[in-house]
């Protein structure tokens, strides 16, 4: 993911220079991550499932968090 020479999908997981598919799996991770991939793969299948159906991205929101002093 990404713009480059070296880039296969765009920031939207469209594949360069072809019209129609996209990729939504953990090869459009721009960096090998030491970590479980379920969370971000699942996070990239969710935000693609936007992308294609035209669904907006949601506003942020500021979470209240309550610590313990």
């Amino acid at each position: 993911m990404g713009h480059g020479p070296d880039a296969v999908v765009d920031d939207q997981v469209r594949v360069y220079g072809v019209e129609g598919p996209c990729v939504v799996d953990a090869s459009v991770i721009p960096q090998i991550m030491s970590a479980n991939l379920n969370a971000p793969t699942q996070m990239i299948a969710a935000r693609a499932g936007d992308y294609i159906t035209g669904v907006p991205q949601l506003a942020p929101t500021k979470a209240k968090f309550a610590f313990k002093q």
